[in-house]
C-alpha cells in the first residue's frame, strides 16, 4: 500500500525529530558517511580520470604501444631503429598502421621570444603518426608523406595550449613561420593545431616529422623508437604482438649481426601512459571501498541497536492500534536522511580534496589534471548513495518487521538472533578495518624501505642546471665541452659554490641513458654475450669530488686522461664485485666492441638512474671517445648539465648562475634549474602518496571499527545486566567480570583480525607491483595489525565493562 502524502510529511517529520532529538547521533552518522563517500568520490574521480575518461584517440581499445626488451641482460625496455621501423611496417598484415615516436619524450628545442628564450617539448614523430591515433587537426592539418622529408624548414604541429599560451590562439599563424630552433634547425612553419587536451602525457608541446628534423636516422644514428599500431579489426594485441616477434625473428636469421633476439612487448596505449600510477589508484580505489563498505555496516550496527532501544515504544503504539508500516517507515527515512545530508557534505568535500589531489600531484600522476567531478563520479555518487541508504536502514528494517510485540511490551526485545546479527556486523567490521590496515602497513614498510637506499651521492647543497647551448654557435663537440668546461669555470667563482662539475644526464633517466653490454677480463665470448647492459657516463676529472661519489680503490681521472693517452675507465663497485670476486680489480680491463679499457678505479654503486635498481656503470674520461679512434669527441657522451654545489646558508644561487652563464652567452637557455635532493625524491613521490592515503584509509577504518565495537560491547553489557547481576550476586569480584567481558571482546576482535587476514593475503598479491623489500604476506605488517587492532579494541571495551561492574544486582535483579 503506498503511503499518502500526508502520511510521507508524517512520517518525515517524525524522522526528523527523532534524529534532532539525538544531535550527537545524527551529527556523527552524517559525519560517518559524508567522511566514506568524500573519500569514496575522490579516489574515484583519480580512478576515472586515470582510466575511464577515453583517451583523445580513436578506438582506443585496438591502440598499442610497441617496443623490445632484453631481459636476460637487464634492459627492459629496448627500442627499434627508424630503418627496423620501416622493415616491421611493410611486413605486418595485422596492424591497420604502424607509427614510430621518439621513445623517451620529446626533446628540448627553444622558442626565440621576449624578454627570454623558451624552452619547448618538441616531439619527433612518422609523417602518419596522428592517422595512426586517428587524430586531425583542429585548426591547419596534421602531416603528410613528403613532409618527413630532410629540410632546413620541417612543418611542425603545435598542441592548443602551447599555440594559446604563446600565441594568442592566432589562427593565422597557420602556414607561418616560427622562431623554433633545434639543433641546426631556425625555423619551423605551423600547418596545424591540435585540438584541447591532446598531449596523451607525453608532454609535448609541438611535433615535427622524424626525418625532417633527424635526416641522420635513415642510417639508425641516433634513433631510438617505439611504435604506436592501430590493429585490425577482429585482430586481438596477443595476435599482433606475435606477428612482429615473427618479423624479428626473421629479421635476426636474416642479420645475426644487426638484430638481436629479444621479446616483442606489445601492450595498450592507456596502460602505457598511467603505468604503476593506474594499479596504485586501482588498489587505492579497492581500499576506499572497503572503507565505505565499513561505514556502512558500522551506522547499520548503531541503527539496529537504536531500533532495539525503541522497540518498546513501537510495540506500544502498535497494540494501540498503530499502522506497522507507518511505524517502521520513519527508521527508514531516517537512514535516507542520514545518507542524503553525508552525501551533500561528502560532495563539498570531495570536490575540495579532487582540486587538493590535483594541484599537489597534477604534475607528476599521468592524466590527473582531467580528474574533475563529471558525469561518471555524479553517477558513482548516486549509486554509492542508494547502496549506503539501503545498507545502512535495510537491516533495523527487517529487524523492526520482525519485532514480537508482546515480548517487546514485556521489555523483552533482545534475541539471541539480534545478539548473532550485531556480532556478525562487528566482525566484518573488524575484518575490513584488518584489510586496509594490512594494505597501510605494506605500503608505509614500502616507503620506508625505499627512503633507506643508499644513493651513493651527498645531494644535500647540490643543484642540476641544465644548459641548453645554440647549436648555431657550438656546432662541433669540441666547442660544447670547451663551454661547459669554461661554464663550470665561471660559476665555481660565485660566492657560496664549493665545486662544479658538467654532467650527461639527470636523475631519473632509468634505461634512456647511454649504455651496452660490455666484456670483462676473465670471461669468455660466450659469458661475455650475456652479460646485463651496463650505463655509461663520460665525466672530468671533478665529477666524483662534486658528487661526494666515494672513491674504493685506485685514483679519479685526471686532466691527462685524453685521447692521446692510455684508455682508462672507472668501475662500479658492483662490477668488481660480480666480475672479479676476491681479486684486485685493478689493471683488469673493460673489453668493448675492438678496444679495451684498463680500470684505475673503483667509486661505489650510485641509484642516479633509478631508485629500485644500482646500474653496473663505467665511467669514461669525457676527453677519451670510447667508441671511435678517429674521433676527439663523441657527440652523443657530452654534457648537457652542471652540477654544483653549494656551500650552507648561501641561500639560492639560481640567479647568480644563469646570470654567470648569460655572461658567457647571451644566447644559453639556462632554466628549470632544480636541486638534486628534489630530482632524487621524484621517484618517492608516488609511493609516498600511496602510503599516506592508505594510511589515512587504515586510521578512518580503525576510528569507525572502535565505534563499532564501543556501541555494541555497551549494547551486550546492557542485555548482560541481568547475567552480571547474578555473578556478582554469588560473589564475583570486579576483576573477574571485567576479565570475562574484556576476553569476550577480544575474542571477537580475534575471530575478526583471522577472517580479515585470510581476506588481506589472498588480495596482497594484486598489489606486489607496488611494494619494494617487503613481500605481500610480510609477517611484521601482519603482526603490527593485530597489535594494533588488539589495542584499540581492548580500549574500545574498557569503558563499557568498566561501567558494567558499577551495576547495583539487587537493582537489576527487582526490575527482572
Amino acid at each position: 500500500m503506498i503511503p499518502s502524502l500526508e502520511g510521507v510529511r508524517r512520517d518525515l517529520h517524525l524522522a526528523t525529530r527523532s534524529l534532532f532529538s539525538n544531535r550527537a547521533f545524527f551529527v556523527g552518522a552524517v559525519a560517518i558517511v559524508a567522511t566514506g563517500l568524500a573519500a569514496s568520490l575522490t579516489v574515484f574521480s583519480v580512478v576515472n580520470a586515470l582510466l575511464l575518461r577515453p583517451l583523445p584517440v580513436e578506438d582506443q581499445d585496438s591502440v598499442v604501444r610497441i617496443w623490445k626488451n632484453d631481459l636476460s641482460r637487464g634492459y627492459p625496455h629496448f627500442s627499434l631503429t627508424y630503418p627496423e621501423y620501416l622493415e616491421w611496417q611493410r611486413n605486418s598484415d595485422q596492424f591497420e598502421g604502424l607509427a614510430a615516436l621518439w621513445a623517451w619524450g620529446g626533446v628540448d628545442a627553444k622558442l626565440i621570444a621576449e624578454p627570454s628564450a623558451v624552452r619547448v617539448n618538441l616531439s619527433a614523430v612518422s609523417e602518419n603518426y596522428f592517422d595512426v591515433l586517428g587524430v586531425s587537426a583542429a585548426y591547419g592539418r596534421t602531416f603528410r608523406p613528403d613532409d618527413n622529408l630532410e629540410t632546413t624548414i620541417p612543418p611542425v604541429v603545435l598542441s592548443y595550449a602551447f599555440w594559446r599560451r604563446y600565441f594568442g590562439e592566432d589562427r593565422s599563424l597557420i602556414g607561418e613561420l616560427i622562431p623554433l630552433v633545434q639543433r641546426h634547425l631556425k625555423h619551423f612553419r605551423v600547418v596545424g593545431i591540435l585540438p584541447p587536451g591532446f598531449d596523451l602525457s607525453s608532454g609535448a608541446e609541438a611535433w615535427s616529422p622524424a626525418l625532417a628534423v633527424y635526416p641522420n636516422w635513415k642510417t639508425e644514428e641516433g634513433c631510438e623508437c617505439d611504435l604506436i599500431g592501430r590493429l585490425r579489426r577482429g585482430v586481438s594485441l596477443e595476435q599482433g604482438r606475435a606477428e612482429l616477434q615473427s618479423i624479428h625473428e626473421m629479421m635476426v636469421e636474416e642479420s645475426p649481426n644487426e638484430y638481436h633476439p629479444m621479446q616483442v612487448v606489445a601492450a595498450s596505449l592507456l596502460s602505457t601512459i598511467v603505468g604503476d600510477a593506474g594499479v596504485a589508484a586501482v588498489f587505492l580505489f579497492g581500499g576506499v571501498l572497503t572503507l565505505l563498505i565499513l561505514a556502512v555496516a558500522n551506522l547499520a550496527g548503531l541503527f539496529l541497536i537504536r531500533t532495539l532501544r525503541t522497540e518498546r515504544e513501537i510495540a506500544v503504539l502498535h497494540a494501540m492500534g498503530a499502522d506497522f508500516r507507518a511505524l517502521v517507515r520513519p527508521v527508514v527515512l531516517e537512514a535516507a536522511l542520514i545518507t542524503l545530508a553525508g552525501i551533500l557534505a561528502g560532495a563539498i568535500l570531495a570536490y575540495a580534496a579532487v582540486q587538493s589531489v590535483v594541484y599537489l600531484k597534477g604534475d607528476e600522476m599521468p592524466r590527473l589534471v582531467e580528474a574533475t567531478i563529471d558525469w561518471r563520479t555524479c553517477l558513482y555518487a548516486v549509486v554509492a548513495a542508494v547502496a549506503c541508504c539501503l545498507g545502512i536502514g535495510l537491516i533495523p528494517g527487517i529487524r523492526a518487521s520482525r519485532s514480537d510485540f508482546r515480548e517487546a511490551l514485556r521489555g523483552r526485545s533482545w534475541r539471541s538472533a539480534d545478539l548473532r546479527l550485531m556480532k556478525s556486523i562487528i566482525l566484518v567490521e573488524i575484518a575490513l578495518a584488518s584489510v586496509v590496515l594490512f594494505g597501510a602497513s605494506l605500503l608505509v614498510r614500502t616507503l620506508s624501505h625505499q627512503e633507506m637506499i643508499p644513493r651513493g651521492v651527498d645531494a644535500a647543497g647540490l643543484l642540476s642546471v641544465p644548459v641548453d647551448l645554440p647549436e648555431a654557435r657550438y656546432a662541433t663537440p669540441e666547442s660544447k665541452l670547451q663551454f661547459f668546461e669554461t661554464a663550470a669555470q665561471e660559476i665555481q667563482t660565485i660566492p657560496g659554490v664549493e665545486a662544479v662539475t658538467p654532467m650527461m644526464v639527470r636523475p631519473g633517466w632509468g634505461d634512456a641513458g647511454a649504455g651496452a653490454p660490455l666484456a670483462f677480463e676473465g670471461q669468455t665470448s660466450e659469458e661475455a654475450a650475456l652479460n646485463p647492459y651496463t650505463a655509461f657516463e663520460t665525466v672530468d676529472d671533478t665529477y666524483f669530488e662534486t658528487l661526494r661519489i666515494p672513491l674504493k680503490l685506485g685514483r679519479v681521472f685526471t686532466k691527462g686522461d685524453r685521447l692521446n693517452t692510455e684508455r682508462v675507465v672507472i668501475v662500479s663497485e658492483s662490477i668488481s664485485s660480480t666480475y672479479w670476486p676476491g681479486e684486485d680489480p685493478l689493471e683488469k680491463t673493460v673489453v668493448g666492441g675492438t678496444r679495451r679499457f684498463r680500470v684505475v678505479g673503483v667509486v661505489t654503486d650510485t641509484r642516479m638512474r633509478e631508485l629500485r635498481r644500482a646500474w653496473h656503470t663505467v665511467y669514461f674520461p669525457v676527453r677519451q671517445n670510447p667508441f671511435s679512434d678517429e674521433q676527439l669527441l663523441h657527440p652523443f657522451l657530452l654534457p648537457r648539465y652542471l652540477a654544483v654545489r653549494t656551500a650552507r646558508g648561501t641561500g639560492d644561487l639560481t640567479r647568480p648562475i644563469q646570470a654567470r652563464l648569460r655572461q658567457i652567452d647571451s644566447e644559453v637557455l639556462v632554466d628549470d634549474i632544480a636541486t638534486m635532493e628534489a630530482l632524487l625524491d621524484r621517484e618517492l613521490s608516488q609511493p609516498r602518496f600511496n602510503a599516506l592515503v592508505s594510511s589515512i584509509f587504515g586510521m578512518l577504518a580503525l576510528a569507525l571499527a572502535a565505534i563499532g565495537l564501543f556501541a555494541i560491547v555497551s549494547a551486550f553489557v546492557a542485555y548482560r545486566a541481568r547475567e552480571v547481576a547474578l555473578r556478582v550476586a554469588v560473589g564475583a569480584t570486579p576483576r573477574q567480570i571485567k576479565t570475562l567481558l574484556l576476553a569476550r571482546g577480544l575474542r571477537l576482535t580475534m575471530t575478526g583480525v583471522a577472517a580479515g587476514a585470510i581476506v588481506a593475503m589472498a588480495l596482497s598479491r594484486f598489489v606486489g607491483s607496488q611494494l619494494y623489500g617487503v613481500s605481500p604476506q610480510d609477517p611484521v605488517s601482519f603482526l603490527t595489525v593485530v597489535a594494533l587492532l588488539s589495542l584499540t579494541m581492548v580500549t574500545a571495551t574498557f569503558i563499557p565493562t568498566s561501567r558494567a561492574v558499577r551495576i547495583n544486582p539487587a537493582a537489576v535483579l527487582r526490575q527482572e
